[in-house]
């Protein structure tokens, strides 16, 4: 390890694996930008004390995973303690997309809360492939005079829909849940989740034939 006097750079040669800093606290402080690259694993850890990020108080933002496609783990899904397991965001907001027209939805957008745009002319919202855990919210923000498709190509639905007067119309691998163009009202819901293998339903409209199935 090398400091470069008229740098003041810091250079760690080829031949040291290891960085040690031999005193009971170190700081690294800069003035300017920071950036650790590796074209191998990076772990950062702390045998007896909590891993601290963002907690200074400075209001600027924290950037994870912001480009590229990469699978984000936070998390020990496998944990049997029986204490405080997961994860706790203060603030969070889900969400929102606003679809008017032909779409189709990608795992990725797992979570999004979806308000539909009825219009003058019936249009498909195509559910992924069907994928564990995947799950979206629907809601008719503005009505329309045609039918909203939320439809199901691999995978078939099973579930309920709920409506004022009582009614229920059970989805038993039903291909599609329609926001009707006629009945469906404002406020409308659907909210879907799949095991893997198929889409499980729910539904609730203020009208007897506000979401329809088929």
């Amino acid at each position: 390890m090398v400091k470069d006097q008229a740098t003041s750079a810091l250079e760690v040669n080829r031949e040291f694996t290891t960085a040690a800093f031999n005193s009971t606290a170190a700081d690294i402080d800069v003035v300017g930008a920071f950036d650790i690259d590796a074209t191998g694993a990076i772990s950062v850890n702390s045998s007896a004390g909590a891993i601290s990020v963002g907690n200074d108080d400075v209001d600027q933002a924290i950037n994870i995973g912001t480009s590229g496609e990469r699978l984000i783990t936070i998390g020990n899904a496998s944990a049997t303690n029986t204490g405080d397991i997961g994860v706790k965001i203060h603030g969070y907001r889900k969400a929102i997309q606003t679809i008017s027209g032909t779409d189709t939805l990608a795992v990725h957008d797992s979570g999004d809360i979806i308000f539909v745009t009825q219009g003058g002319t019936a249009f498909d919202i195509v559910l992924p492939g069907a994928s564990n855990g995947a799950h979206f919210d629907f809601i008719l923000g503005t009505e329309g005079s045609t039918d909203v498709r939320i439809s199901a190509t691999t995978g078939l639905m099973y579930g309920v829909i709920y409506n004022a007067t009582a009614a229920v119309d059970a989805l038993s691998g039903h291909t599609f849940a329609i926001f009707d163009g006629t009945n469906a009202n404002k406020g409308d819901r659907l909210r879907v989740l799949s095991d893997g293998t198929s889409w499980y339903v729910n539904g609730w409209s203020n009208d007897a034939n506000g979401i329809t199935i088929a």
